[in-house]
């Protein structure tokens, strides 16, 4: 009898776990992972802008698009306060960082040189997990160093 005891509790233990396995709505809703810790973002959108003190970061262009996980490549144009191109500004750093992991991406970007247009292609941002990124454009225009964030959430 014990062996048919603990088949008996086995099979209901089962029954009791499952019973949350079924088609209600709760169970078929997608959790966000950006969502879970707070860490507010904006929702990724070609010509979206960055401001710090004295310019701005405006996206043109990422492959993927949206940004995801893995190798992302970013096309952005830095601007003064009145939206002229700052062909004059140099980008020091773009730094991807998981403020909720506290960490940042494997390898930095690569940053290439800012155009007369003010344009400039950063490859290899690599977004190496699912979470919310910070991505800062450190940068020095006309002798001051300035920076510009920007913070999306990459889906896993």
């Amino acid at each position: 009898m014990a062996c048919a005891s603990r088949r008996c509790f086995a099979v209901l233990l089962v029954a009791a776990l499952c019973a949350g396995c079924g088609d209600d709505e709760t169970s078929a809703e997608e959790v966000n992972v950006c969502d879970e810790k707070g860490t507010p973002y904006a929702a990724f959108a070609p010509g979206i802008v960055a401001e710090g003190a004295a310019f701005k970061v405006k996206l043109v262009s990422a492959i993927p698009n949206p940004p995801a996980r893995g190798d992302n490549a970013w096309s952005a144009q830095l601007l003064d306060g009145g939206d002229a191109p700052t062909p004059d500004a140099v980008i020091t750093r773009v730094k991807p960082f998981m403020p909720d992991h506290g960490h940042g991406a494997n390898s930095p970007p690569e940053v290439g040189t800012v155009a007369a247009d003010g344009m400039v292609q950063i490859d290899s941002i690599d977004f190496m997990m699912p979470g919310v990124w910070t991505i800062d454009f450190e940068v020095e225009v006309a002798g001051a160093a300035d920076v510009a964030t920007f913070a999306f959430c990459i889906d896993g």
